[in-house]
């Protein structure tokens, strides 16, 4: 414990230190912060501020994205009756289900609003290029049928599953974890 209290200091000390202020750690958030001691409120931003941000991290993580400017941006408003905050299954699944709720009730003027850091609508949903579709065949019963126009064609069904234990020479038949069965669950490629 002593040892851990010590070491804390020793860090805090040095962390404060004139001398660690390395040109990386001068573009640190905490730099920015304890030079501008104004918050930065939605409705009052600079154009230091947003220069200052734009310089820490693009304003995209999607390629085609990165060279739009923060400060050349338009602003746009818009009156919607519910605003979901990222595209991830829930968040998917609650923009699909509230506009079929709304259709369903003859309720054609309910607008959703789904907003995604990502390039494309569920871009970050992918895991291992494996689509597990128990969600989406509750939600969507007919999305992979093959009257549907929308159909997604882009996954391959699993049609046989094995797990090995792997040795320098040797690949030994082991049994997998339930958790681990994808038979009949779609795979694809993580390019689109």
């Amino acid at each position: 414990m002593a040892t851990a209290r010590r070491a804390s200091l020793v860090l805090f000390r040095r962390a404060n230190s004139p001398a660690l202020l390395s040109s990386s750690i001068r573009r640190s958030p905490l730099h920015l912060l304890r030079q501008r001691p104004t918050p930065i409120t939605a409705t009052a931003t600079t154009i230091n501020t947003l220069q200052s941000l734009q310089s820490l991290r693009p304003f995209s993580s999607t390629p085609r994205f990165r060279n739009e400017s923060l400060l050349h941006a338009e602003r746009e408003s818009d009156q919607v009756d519910v605003v979901i905050v990222g595209g991830g299954p829930a968040g998917l699944s609650a923009a699909i289900r509230l506009k079929q709720l709304a259709n369903a009730s003859n309720n054609a003027d309910f607008r959703v609003l789904l907003l995604e850091k990502a390039g494309d609508m569920g871009a970050h949903i992918l895991s291992g290029a494996v689509i597990e579709p128990s969600a989406i065949n509750e939600l969507l019963p007919d999305w992979n049928s093959p009257d549907n126009p929308s159909r997604f064609e882009g996954a391959t069904p699993v049609t046989s599953d094995r797990m090995r234990f792997l040795t320098k020479s040797r690949a030994i038949p082991m049994p997998g974890p339930p958790q681990m069965n994808n038979l009949g669950i779609g795979l694809t490629t993580g390019n689109g």
